[in-house]
């Protein structure tokens, strides 16, 4: 994906994702666009699933603190059309 500004943004399909901030402090969020059917699981750099959303019809995911800090993670968001993941850093 691109990645300006703490912001990086990236598409599945015609669908197109933010995640911001990037680094992050804890609090973070993924905004969806095009999408109707969206998970979200935040896995550890070691593979094991640290959170997983399911929503339908949801253009935003708010994550607060949910995450130990000092470590980074993976990101992967999957709709109808295929998934992504990126890597997400929490400060």
């Amino acid at each position: 994906g691109k990645e300006y500004g703490g912001n990086e943004e990236f598409s599945i399909s015609n669908s197109q994702f933010s995640i911001f901030p990037n680094p992050t402090t804890g609090h973070f969020n993924i905004e969806v666009s095009g999408a109707r059917q969206v998970q979200v699981t935040i896995y550890s750099l070691h593979g094991k699933v640290m959170a997983t959303y399911n929503d339908s019809d949801r253009d935003k995911y708010c994550f607060e603190g949910s995450l130990p800090s000092g470590n980074s993670y993976y990101a992967t968001i999957t709709t109808e059309s295929g998934s992504q993941t990126m890597k997400l850093v929490v400060k």
